[in-house]
């Protein structure tokens, strides 16, 4: 084999190589991970001051029967 011919496994590879069409697609998806693992990270970092807010809320307000919204005046 010469030099210039190419065997088809080297010009698979060759084209693989100059194919950009795919690297939309992993930007995306590295995009997707980092505010993922962002959004993983301030939840778990907030949950327990959110929780903590919440059931002092509940405490505060005891055990008074449901009562519907005010919606309006009645007229």
């Amino acid at each position: 084999m010469t030099q210039d011919q190419e065997t088809p496994r080297a010009g698979t590879f060759a084209a693989f190589c100059r194919d950009h069409k795919g690297s939309t697609a992993v930007e995306y998806a590295l995009v997707t991970a980092l505010i993922a693992a962002g959004l993983i990270t301030a939840i778990s970092t907030f949950a327990p001051s959110v929780i903590g807010t919440y059931e002092s809320i509940s405490n505060a307000l005891g055990d008074e029967p449901d009562q519907p919204p005010i919606v309006g005046r009645n007229l």
